[in-house]
């Protein structure tokens, strides 16, 4: 993408060692904070689903546009800016929701 080959390595070793730092603070599994990724191919479209067991906040509706400057609060504007569609939605006898988004297949792909 629109990166010059030595940046996208800088940014991909950065963003490895907040992964790696934040591995050693999480522990592996917190109980009652499970998720669950599902992903579902078809022709036309790739659907993407995250359920966890997190109901006390659900996504906003619009996200706005984080500054420029700021350090988190991309993720689901981003997930608005690329997806065909997405939305929240509460689960059904358990806790928790299920955020989903479609991703259209390009033609040939």
């Amino acid at each position: 993408m629109g990166l010059p080959p030595r940046q996208r390595g800088e940014r991909h070793g950065d963003a490895d060692r907040r992964g790696a730092d934040r591995e050693r603070r999480t522990p592996r599994r917190v109980p009652g904070r499970d998720f669950r990724l599902r992903i579902l191919a078809g022709r036309e479209t790739v659907r993407i689903e995250v359920t966890d067991t997190r109901d006390d906040r659900m996504p906003p509706e619009c996200p706005a546009e984080p500054a420029p400057d700021a350090e988190a609060g991309r993720g689901l504007w981003l997930v608005e800016q690329l997806a065909a569609g997405w939305a929240a939605n509460p689960r059904t006898g358990a806790p928790g929701k299920t955020v989903w988004a479609e991703v259209k297949v390009p033609s040939g792909a």
